[in-house]
């Protein structure tokens, strides 16, 4: 069995075996294409040519054609432009034409075309030189290096026409093939910038309709500002690989992260199918010094680690919040519209506080309207009847039988909504639960900071329950959003 390498060498010996079995001091070759144009038989006749030459040549190539003027009988090409494995240089052409079909002959000279090569082969030596990569960033770098490489294969072709016309072009390049793939290698492996990072993260990754949600951390379900710059250099990486919206997506691009000891980011990233089935998964190291200065967690961070412990009652009674259809940290733009939805395993009474941590640092907690045709605590207090156990209610404001979308609006920011349920059948006993309040212009502000709202509510509940008959029992959930300006 070959390892990759022995076996590219094996190929690389397999046709220099075949190019010396070409003769040497053959100083001129002919071959005939046919075709339903001339320029069908013309490409048919090169590329005859050029099996003769190399074995490994792509046939079905257009050539771009230049006539010399003199009609098809006797038309002259100078300088191929053959798409194909081995450049063609000063190939001429005799054409004709039998009924419906057009037949080509196309002859090569080494005393024509061996000048061409070597003033060709001049040209190329200026880019076979070691390239100055100072002050250039690497994915860049790697482009330059690659474009190098790229000329050595287009310079090994030249090289193998050249030796089978009979000619020797004597000068060599100022750099190897070798040592350029040694500095890419180099390049390829040194995280220089959060777009490099994208860029290693995803590169293999060959699908497309691709969704790419924002980066998050392992700690938390809210997008930070590190998620939207690094989901931007995801995204630009995976080029016209991407979908602007969930609905055409044929796969889900997610990642997480996690601060290493050193401050270093780990990032993982998953791309998964429609079915949930893994395709495709990467991971990447970026440096610490990349993300200094850069908010890593979202606002409210720290009640966002509170909120996911204590609940207030742990049993088989159960209530859900979501936000249009999603119950992670989703992201939203100014203007967008939200639909709020709650289902309870069993028939209750709900209400839902509202936890702010917006963008200017402020920090405030309110109560969400639930009935908005009831006054005073009830237009806070929700039922979930027999009707509707199990299963998803929109709780938005509705007017004649519509429901009214919740449009994103300032402050901008992290917002958390924190539903509690009980199963109690005295209104009063839920009435009771409601946190004191303030009106403004468009919040019912609670009193304290969100941390205090939080433990305080929390105590109200298990509270009331214990005076309560065994039987009641509470619950509570949350979901957390971003707002944006764009």
């Amino acid at each position: 069995m070959f390892t990759p390498s022995s076996k590219k060498k094996f190929i690389f010996t397999l046709s220099f075996v075949l190019l010396l079995s070409v003769p040497l001091f053959c100083l001129t070759i002919e071959r005939e294409g046919v075709g339903e144009t001339i320029e069908g038989a013309r490409s048919e006749a090169a590329a005859e040519i050029s099996r003769f030459l190399y074995s490994n040549v792509d046939a079905t190539t257009v050539a771009t054609l230049f006539d010399s003027g003199e009609g098809i009988e006797s038309s002259i090409l100078i300088e191929a432009g053959l798409r194909s494995q081995l450049p063609l240089l000063g190939v001429t052409y005799t054409d004709r034409v039998v009924g419906d079909l057009c037949y080509s002959t196309a002859t090569m000279d080494s005393r024509t075309s061996l000048p061409l090569y070597y003033e060709y082969l001049d040209l190329m030596m200026d880019s076979l030189s070691m390239p100055s990569l100072e002050g250039v960033g690497t994915i860049e770098a790697a482009s330059i290096l690659n474009g190098i490489l790229d000329s050595f294969e287009e310079y090994k072709k030249l090289a193998y026409v050249v030796k089978a016309l009979g000619g020797v072009y004597g000068k060599e390049p100022s750099v190897s093939e070798g040592e350029i793939r040694s500095i890419l290698s180099k390049v390829n492996g040194t995280i220089d910038s959060l777009d490099k990072a994208a860029f290693v993260l995803v590169k293999g990754c060959d699908f497309s309709g691709i969704y790419v949600e924002s980066p998050m951390p392992v700690s938390d379900s809210v997008a930070s500002d590190f998620s939207a710059v690094f989901a931007n250099a995801i995204s630009g990486n995976l080029s016209g690989k991407t979908v602007v919206s969930m609905q055409n997506a044929m796969y889900f691009l997610s990642s997480r992260y996690a601060e290493s000891q050193n401050g270093d980011l780990f990032i993982v990233a998953s791309l998964n199918d429609l079915n949930g089935r893994n395709v495709f998964s990467s991971s990447v190291t970026v440096p610490h010094k990349l993300i200094e200065g850069m908010s890593l967690y979202a606002n409210g961070y720290d009640f966002r680690k509170a909120l996911l412990t204590g609940e207030s009652v742990s049993n088989d009674f159960n209530i859900y919040i979501r936000i249009n259809g999603g119950n992670t940290g989703s992201t939203f733009k100014l203007g967008d519209e939200l639909y709020v939805e709650v289902k309870a395993s069993q028939v209750c009474y709900y209400y839902i506080v509202g936890y702010v941590f917006d963008d200017e640092g402020n920090r405030f907690s309110y109560l969400f309207p639930v009935s908005v045709n009831s006054d005073g605590k009830g237009m806070f207090i929700g039922r979930i009847d027999s009707s509707k156990v199990g299963k998803w209610v929109i709780i938005n404001p509705s007017y004649m039988g519509h429901v009214i979308p919740l449009e994103i609006m300032p402050p901008l920011g992290v917002e958390t909504l924190q539903v509690y349920a009980s199963t109690t059948t005295d209104f009063n006993e839920i009435m009771s639960m409601i946190p004191k309040w303030e009106e403004t212009d468009d919040f019912y502000i609670v009193a304290g900071e969100p941390e205090q709202v939080l433990s305080t509510t929390r105590a109200l509940s298990i509270k009331k329950t214990a005076v309560m008959n065994n039987s009641v029992q509470n619950s509570e959930s949350n979901v957390t959003y971003r707002s944006i300006k764009k």
